[in-house]
């Protein structure tokens, strides 16, 4: 499928008007998606030529950095609780009048620095609908893992309500049986046996809005919790003279417990201006109990988190000449993160750092940005946000820290035609600091225990990105992407104290990345309804090791990643088929003692699609076709990796079964 993107590069050479209007905005209509029978915003937006769908990241303290790039009505959610994709699901498509496609930037949208942005416009007439979903997965094993979903909304007049209640249960792919072998730094046989991994869990989770829209003044609510239980069993043996013997035994059990409560108010100012207010309270709560058993040793490590997050936002939003649209506004947040860790060995408690430590942020934000559409052909995005934030640390460390950066931003967008477009971004980004990088934290099954360092910092990069877009025959688009970052404090693993690792950081560092994001329409190709899209990503970086002194990658980064995926509309079965493959990545991480590289296989996924009317659908998929393996190489060292004296090279391969999933969606 790879050798079909330089077929579609070429083609857009020759290709017609993607669509009328504005360069930068693309209106696609509901009538664009009728071939796929889409249940849902979702459903559409995945349809979008040339567009990667991103949740964003609801871990994320604040509100503006957590965001995806789909906005409804104009309007990017006000909750964190829900996730982006949950949201849409439950937006019917027979409520959705269009969806535009923002690429580079438009009068009125803040952009966030996103290349691109899905804009879900919701038609205005009255409805109501309620909607059943049940599946299941059934699992080699013979474990049925079931899930429930019911979702209900209603507009009428100027009230709009939204419900909804979801229940699944799940395996991780990183299930499955394997093999352990270890082996001498000389490459001697150390050791060799079976090994099984199983990891389980449930997700319940309830959530509802409220949305009154009294023309120019809309006023929003938001409501919801959500509890998450994982169990994992490792188990591994070794084969002896008298036969196989236990070697391993890993067992923990987790529960994490949230709850969101928030809103925003939205005045309409005028006809060029809007104000937006918006306040969030976050609570969450975790607590993680693992023991491991070796002949002649134990280890447990149980581990209990409070976190705690408010938030209010303020936005005006205004048109200051027809062509020059600026927002400017201000966020504070309070953020809290409570953290107890006992770990002990054989019994013995042992002292890691800041295995107790509490940690507070006050942090505000104010920012400006403009909007500029010189010409036809030529836009430009710039401004700049101020941040200034106190993180205090109590427990086993006393520490206050201020920080301030300005983070400013430049996007310029030039559109030679109605079918290309070519964006430039310059850009300072400052990372933000987890919190849990501040506690300690252990992981037996992985076989790695992480202090806590009260003086991380955060990472800071200055962001250089070039974009060229070419869309082509309607349905079809390339876009290749380049960025580059010269980062400074880099957050990486460090030594502390001699003989801890914990996430710390690199004075310089480099990350260069390559993007390419395709939609190929094969009916031109002679396949009526077949489309083929893909994204894959390249990277280079580059660091001085902390331990070594020699440069290598940045941990964590995997240099490969990519998605691809085949779909074929069959409108005379009502039913869409497809393929689609998760490639194959890996990624590494460099410790004092240690290098530790995970390796995952691609995932295949073969479903079919079958929906005889509006609101029901019934989706068959056979996940995992080709048995992902996955693979964990851990190379110890005698000393510290500087001495470069390999002590142990221990190797694990775990195969997960490939699985069925059946799940009806239906109108009640």
């Amino acid at each position: 499928m790879v050798e079909l993107w330089p077929i579609a590069a070429a083609a857009a050479l020759a290709a017609n008007p993607a669509a009328p209007g504005e360069s930068s905005v693309i209106p696609y209509p509901a009538a664009f998606f009728a071939d796929a029978r889409p249940n849902n915003a979702f459903d559409m937006v995945q349809r979008l030529p040339g567009f990667t769908f991103d949740p964003g990241d609801t871990e994320m303290r604040g509100f503006a950095g957590a965001v995806g790039n789909v906005l409804v009505d104009g309007e990017r959610p006000s909750s964190k609780s829900v996730i982006l994709e949950d949201l849409l699901r439950r937006i019917p498509a027979s409520a959705v009048e269009r969806i535009e496609l923002i690429r580079g930037g438009a009068p009125g949208i803040n952009m966030q620095g996103q290349a691109q942005v899905a804009n879900v416009i919701r038609s205005r007439e009255a409805s109501s609908t309620t909607a059943l979903t049940v599946g299941a997965r059934a699992f080699s094993t013979g474990w049925i893992a079931p899930q429930a979903d019911i979702e209900w909304t209603r507009r009428s007049g100027a009230l709009a309500l939204e419900a909804a209640a979801h229940a699944t249960w799940e395996m991780d792919p990183e299930s499955g049986n394997g093999r352990q072998s270890r082996r001498s730094g000389s490459g001697a046989a150390i050791d060799d046996g079976p090994m099984r991994h199983r990891e389980r869990g449930y997700t319940l989770q309830a959530n509802g809005s409220a949305v009154l829209d009294q023309g120019g003044d809309v006023f929003r609510l938001n409501l919801g919790g959500e509890r998450q239980y994982e169990g994992t069993r490792q188990e591994v043996a070794i084969q002896t003279p008298g036969g196989l013997a236990p070697s391993d035994l890993v067992t923990e059990r987790r529960v994490d417990r949230s709850l969101e409560f928030g809103g925003d108010y939205e005045h309409t100012l005028g006809a060029r201006s809007t104000l937006r207010v918006v306040a969030l309270q976050t609570l969450g709560r975790q607590t993680s109990l693992e023991r491991s058993e070796q002949p002649g040793a134990t280890a447990t490590s149980d581990q209990r988190q409070k976190t705690g997050e408010s938030i209010v936002r303020a936005t005006l939003t205004t048109g200051l000449a027809r062509d020059l649209t600026v927002e400017a506004g201000g966020e504070g947040a309070f953020n809290v993160l409570d953290s107890r860790n006992a770990f002990t060995e054989n019994g013995v408690p042992i002292d890691l750092p800041n295995a107790r430590v509490r940690v507070e942020e006050r942090r505000a934000e104010g920012f400006v940005t403009g909007f500029w559409k010189l010409s036809q052909r030529l836009s430009v995005e710039a401004g700049s946000r101020l941040e200034a934030s106190r993180i205090s640390q109590s427990g086993d460390t006393r520490l206050a820290r201020s920080f301030v950066f300005p983070k400013p931003r430049v996007v310029a967008t030039y559109a030679p035609d109605a079918n290309s477009q070519l964006r430039a971004r310059v850009e300072r980004e400052v990372g933000q600091l987890d919190f849990a990088d501040f506690a300690a934290a252990a992981e037996l099954g992985g076989g790695t225990v992480t202090a806590g360092n009260a003086r991380l910092e955060p990472e800071r990069s200055w962001v250089f990105e070039a974009a060229a877009e070419r869309r082509f025959w309607g349905k079809g688009a390339v876009i290749l992407t380049f960025t580059h970052a010269e980062v400074s404090q880099l957050v990486d693993l460090i030594p502390v104290e001699g003989r801890f690792d914990a996430p710390g950081n690199i004075d310089k560092a480099r990350r260069d990345e390559l993007k390419l994001t395709a939609t190929l329409p094969l009916d031109r190709l002679g396949l009526r309804g077949g489309l083929i899209t893909g994204e894959v990503v390249r990277r280079w970086s580059k660091v001085t090791d902390p331990v070594t002194g020699r440069p290598r990658r940045i941990s964590f980064l995997p240099p490969f990643e990519g998605e691809l995926r085949f779909s074929h509309d069959v409108a005379a079965l009502d039913s869409t088929w497809g393929i689609e493959a998760e490639l194959a990545y890996s990624e590494t991480e460099y410790r004092i003692a240690q290098v530790r590289r995970v390796e995952y296989g691609t995932w295949w996924t073969l479903y079919w699609d079958w929906k005889p009317r509006p609101g029901l659908s019934v989706r068959a998929e056979i996940q995992n076709l080709a048995a992902r393996d996955f693979r964990r190489i851990r190379t110890l060292y005698a000393g510290s990796r500087a001495d470069d004296r390999i002590d142990l090279v221990e190797r694990r391969n775990v195969g997960f079964d490939p699985f069925l999933f059946l799940r009806v969606r239906a109108p009640i």
